[in-house]
């Protein structure tokens, strides 16, 4: 096994997780969802309110970011794709585990070969 990555529990384990992530990310998509339709439901009001900070909220809430939109756009896009992203980091760490894994079993071979 590679020194030069710390997995006391191998790379099975940290595939283990990696599993379990993209496991949870279908229920967090749908939960996502459901609070981004929360707040596109609220949006269409001020439910941040009238007063001082309030404005002040609206104002950077709605103010741009560049390339991103605004905060309230920012956000909203990011709550739609939490899901897809969620299984694309366990599915890159199981990808990552596994070509560990490989790697270190073969490279374990040939430095045997060597010797």
């Amino acid at each position: 096994m590679s020194s030069y990555v710390n997995l006391p529990d191998g790379p099975q384990a940290a595939a283990q997780v990696g599993e379990r992530l993209k496991a949870a990310a279908e229920s967090f998509q749908q939960r996502s969802a459901a609070l981004l339709s929360r707040i596109q439901g609220l949006d269409g009001g001020t439910p941040w309110g009238a007063d001082k900070a309030g404005k002040a909220f609206e104002q950077q809430y709605h103010k741009p970011m560049g390339e991103q939109g605004t905060l309230a756009h920012a956000l909203q896009d990011r709550l739609a794709t939490a899901g897809k992203v969620l299984d694309e980091v366990g599915t890159n760490v199981v990808t990552a585990m596994t070509n560990y894994d490989v790697a270190d079993q073969t490279g374990g071979t040939d430095i045997a070969g060597v010797m």
